[in-house]
């Protein structure tokens, strides 16, 4: 049997085991993936989940593109903006009235967003 590899050392189980991971994390990130692909726009779907590997940081290290250009990825700036669904509250199937719970808190002076489980409740007789 003829083999030639191209894209690795051959006979090194370390790196062909290597590859072989990276391949299934790309087969897992495609079957995952929102809209699963079909024969014709596997293509665009490969690069989506390529870019979400790459950016996704490693353990113990930066990711892998951060790795490569020596820099973080430049900030996205997104649009808030308030919806209806937060304005109005929703009706569950009994009647019960369906509020949405908050995921961060900003709180006072504080010019950061807190977790709500990193804020302390006050104390049963009142702050002295």
């Amino acid at each position: 049997m003829d083999v030639q590899w191209l894209f690795h050392a051959p006979y090194n189980p370390q790196a062909a085991g290597m590859i072989e991971r990276y391949n299934g994390l790309l087969k897992q990130g495609l079957r995952v993936s929102k809209h699963p692909p079909t024969m014709r726009d596997w293509a665009s779907r490969l690069w989506d989940v390529l870019r979400v590997l790459n950016e996704t940081p490693r353990k113990g290290g930066p990711a892998p593109v951060e790795a490569l250009l020596h820099r973080t990825a430049a900030p996205i700036q997104l649009q808030v903006t308030t919806s209806e669904t937060l304005v109005k509250p929703g009706y569950g199937r009994n009647g019960n009235i369906l509020l949405p719970a908050p995921t961060c808190l900003k709180a006072g002076e504080r010019q950061q967003w807190t977790w709500p489980w990193q804020v302390k409740s006050p104390p049963v007789d009142g702050w002295a």
